[in-house]
């Protein structure tokens, strides 16, 4: 009797050991403490204080946390943007060609990112209005804004 058990218990076991050998899902992809860097100018997303509004412009790239943001992925493919600084995050106002700003994260589309791109190179489409983060003009100090997904306007670098 015994025997017959062990062999039960050998056959369901060979039988689950694929589901319980299946390679366990990977994590969300996220980025700490990144530059958001034009790959056409080469100058990164910034804020000038940690205030619910503020623009999101370009600047020359410096190491201070108002440049830096966290990219983390909330849901297959889509991510929020926050500041290091500030913790806010990055906002479309859903009116083309508006600037976008940081506000206190709510959890809206408004404030989730599709990642389109591969390794460290994306355009951000935002999940509320199809429209991406974009940079009108060459300038440091221009307000980013959301708006054409145009490449190269509209893509960037995450770097460390």
């Amino acid at each position: 009797m015994n025997r017959r058990i062990t062999q039960a218990l050998l056959v369901a076991l060979v039988a689950l050991s694929p589901a319980v050998l299946q390679a366990a899902p990977a994590h969300a992809a996220s980025w700490s403490a990144v530059f958001i860097e034009s790959q056409l100018t080469h100058t990164c997303a910034a804020v000038a204080d940690s205030a619910d509004g503020t623009a999101v412009t370009q600047e020359i790239c410096a190491d201070v946390d108002l440049m830096l943001w966290n990219v983390t992925e909330v849901a297959p493919g889509a991510y929020r943007i926050t500041n290091l600084a500030s913790s806010k995050c990055l906002t479309a106002v859903l009116v083309t060609g508006s600037p976008v700003q940081q506000l206190t994260c709510n959890g809206s589309g408004a404030q989730q990112w599709i990642g389109n791109g591969s390794g460290n190179t994306f355009r951000f489409e935002n999940v509320a209005s199809g429209r991406c983060l974009a940079r009108p003009g060459k300038d440091p100090g221009t307000a980013l804004v959301h708006g054409s997904c145009a490449v190269p306007f509209a893509q960037w670098k995450l770097l460390y």
